[in-house]
């Protein structure tokens, strides 16, 4: 079994009920996967972190969304994530160990 400090789940915008696009898919889900992706590689968090990427929260109006969780800590939800985010979560949260604030919803 993988284990990892980190299960960081983003949504890719996408419904069960086949609407492919969605809302964060629309603003960007699939670069933010590679930013964070390449993010978790700068800070040498890649073997700490599983990302996957989810069918939709049903959070739009909060969008692109993305959800940290933690080993033995509540889950972190983020909402407005964008390439600058993606950066601050990672060294603020992931690297630092402290939620940004300005992100979570």
């Amino acid at each position: 079994m993988v284990t990892a400090k980190y299960h960081i789940v983003l949504c890719i915008g996408s419904k069960l009920t086949g609407n492919t696009i969605g809302t964060c898919g629309t603003r960007g889900a699939a670069k933010l996967m590679s930013a964070l992706n390449m993010a978790l590689d700068d800070w040498d968090l890649a073997s700490d972190a599983i990302v996957s990427g989810s069918t939709c929260f049903s959070v739009c109006e909060k969008g692109p969304v993305m959800v940290v969780h933690e080993s033995g800590q509540e889950p972190v939800w983020y909402g407005g994530i964008d390439a600058t985010a993606i950066d601050e979560i990672v060294e603020r949260h992931l690297s630092g160990g402290e939620p940004v604030a300005e992100y979570r919803i």
